[in-house]
């Protein structure tokens, strides 16, 4: 009877030891982890009045480990909310990986947070899923509160490396280290007109306070692990919402921006119709663009004259998202990996509308 109960305990003892944190061990117990502590930050930007990033504060993740195909195995560790911190927001992750093991970690950041009903992202993070839709029906025009990043990494512990691991974006074969730096997985599309132009639009007693916009054939699934977006291509409206009176006055020295949104977009270039509306509280006015070119992380200007003058309207379309303006376009800001500064198919006119 002692003896059947001493194997017992011993069977029960194995058991346990089995069903250790999969967090430590991946899936392959009994070899000796690495221990990895890995920053998350977002794109390190000056202060600017929209557009800066700040308010992306609320990381989830997710770490998942990947079979010999590179497919998702197993879910190691999953957070749904960790607050990021500093100027430029940052956060920590605390990692155990197993020697030559390979692992998937998918990231997005946003002002909301996990299971915020104001929140116009749903995110989904599993081995079948790792996608975020936007509800435009939640989107308003000039409102940097959507504004967000994502990231997608695969870590392989290597015991031959000095740090014990390579981590690479997905898809790339770079090792970047133990900083993880999220992108956006928006384009930016920003209208302006000259501050005469304003000038005269207001002295004809129609004093604009109010913008919205329109645009032709936007998806609205990222996903998270790859970068690719998907959906159905729709018309989507952005609410019209008032103009903050605190935008960037200094960046537009000769012009005054008025309508501003974020636009999910896939990695190439896409031209779609927008329609600029604009209001003065009481009537709502529309102009019409076509052709505007958009790409992700790349900032869209639509200036000119756009009131007096619908000719010579301009389009500008310029990879240095996080610093760009129409008066100065030197930037520090990440392009695409494939994205050339020199390339003449950056800038775009439009005119006669």
């Amino acid at each position: 009877m002692k003896k059947n109960l001493f194997f017992g305990l011993c069977a029960a003892s194995m058991l346990l030891m089995t069903s250790c944190d999969k967090e430590a061990f991946g899936g392959r117990f009994g070899e000796q982890e690495t221990n990895v502590t890995l920053s998350v930050t977002i794109p390190e930007l000056q202060t600017r009045a929209y557009g800066t990033g700040v308010n992306a504060k609320n990381l989830q993740y997710a770490v998942y480990s990947l079979d010999a195909q590179g497919a998702l195995n197993e879910e190691i560790k999953k957070v749904d909310n960790v607050v990021m911190t500093g100027t430029t927001p940052t956060a920590s992750i605390a990692l155990k990986l197993v020697p030559g093991s390979r692992y998937s970690i998918v990231l997005w950041a946003d002002a909301y947070g996990k299971d915020n009903n104001d929140s116009p992202f749903t995110v989904a993070m599993s081995t079948t899923a790792n996608t975020m839709t936007v509800n435009a029906s939640k989107v308003k025009t000039n409102d940097d509160m959507t504004d967000a990043f994502f990231g997608s990494f695969e870590i392989t512990a290597d015991p031959n490396e000095t740090s014990g691991y390579v981590i690479t974006e997905y898809g790339k074969t770079e090792n970047v280290g133990d900083i993880l730096k999220l992108k956006r997985p928006f384009a930016q599309l920003n209208i302006a007109t000259t501050n005469e132009d304003l000038e005269l639009a207001e002295n004809s007693d129609f004093a604009i306070t109010h913008t919205s916009v329109k645009i032709e054939n936007v998806k609205n699934v990222l996903e998270l692990r790859k970068g690719t977006v998907s959906g159905t291509a729709v018309e989507t409206q952005y609410a019209i919402n008032e103009i903050p009176n605190d935008w960037n006055r200094s960046e537009y020295t000769t012009h005054t921006l008025l309508a501003m949104n974020y636009i999910l977009m896939p990695f190439d270039k896409e031209t779609v119709n927008v329609t600029f509306g604009y209001s003065d509280g009481n009537t709502i006015k529309y102009k019409e663009y076509a052709n505007v070119p958009l790409r992700r992380n790349w900032r869209t200007n639509i200036y000119g004259e756009l009131f007096t003058n619908p000719v010579g309207i301009t389009v500008q379309i310029a990879p240095n998202f996080a610093d760009q303006t129409l008066e100065d376009e030197e930037d520090n800001a990440d392009p695409l990996p494939d994205a050339d500064a020199d390339n003449n198919d950056m800038y775009d006119v439009i005119g006669n509308n």
